[in-house]
């Protein structure tokens, strides 16, 4: 970890990352990619804790087929991880359990490679996977958050985080995937990437306090 200076952070994952940074570019293109990952978490609005946030996704993506880009991250020396990964590999008709273990193992050789804390976000309930009907993949998503928070029980340095503000609002009425999704899968609607921006900016403030222990 990094001791005295601001925190890096890390988000990997699947097309949902891909599409935070694919924003981000074209936000932040004018100045330059040097300013690329200290503009994002200024727009985080963690930029008082953390340097720098990287954003490294790749569509498709599944927990079962990831590499790790090591070569990426022995360069940037992460002190905190955002995994998200696995909806792919349920959608392609693996089942929860698998899924959720195959998450896990990636999170565990990531913090023994880096000596990081990584959260693994929770899936989201989507529209659609493969022949899966939308309450099929909706149970589906459900048993694999479920999986992927028995599986970091009594880990140090692993935590699950689920992404809030897609499943109900303010009066715990059902949100429709269509509230924040303009197919079906992604948060791409403008709701939909402020919940995913808000998630993600609430994992990093989360994870700082855990770090302050471990420091």
């Amino acid at each position: 970890m990094a001791g005295v200076n601001k925190l890096r952070g890390v988000v990997l994952g699947d097309s949902f990352v891909r599409g935070l940074a694919d924003h981000y570019y074209n936000k932040f293109a004018i100045h330059g990619p040097q300013n690329f990952e200290l503009l994002t978490a200024w727009d985080l609005k963690i930029n008082d804790n953390y340097s720098h946030v990287f954003l490294n996704g790749e569509s498709g993506a599944t927990s079962a087929k990831f590499e790790i880009p090591h070569l990426f991250l022995a360069n940037i020396k992460p002190d905190i991880i955002a995994l998200d990964l696995g909806i792919n590999d349920l959608a392609q008709g693996e089942s929860p359990w698998q899924s959720a273990v195959d998450t896990y193992l990636i999170a565990k050789e990531l913090v023994e490679s880096y000596y990081c804390l990584v959260y693994i976000c929770g899936a989201l309930h989507r529209e659609s996977g493969m022949s899966n009907t939308v309450l099929n993949m909706k149970n589906l998503v459900l048993d694999f958050n479920d999986d992927l928070k028995e599986l970091c029980v009594g880990e140090e340095f692993i935590f699950f985080h689920r992404h809030r503000g897609f499943w109900e609002d303010e009066s715990h009425h059902v949100l429709p995937v269509e509230f924040w999704s303009k197919d079906g899968i992604h948060p791409n609607s403008f709701e939909g990437r402020d919940k995913y921006k808000n998630s993600i900016r609430r994992l990093f403030s989360n994870g700082l306090n855990i770090w302050r222990y471990y420091v």
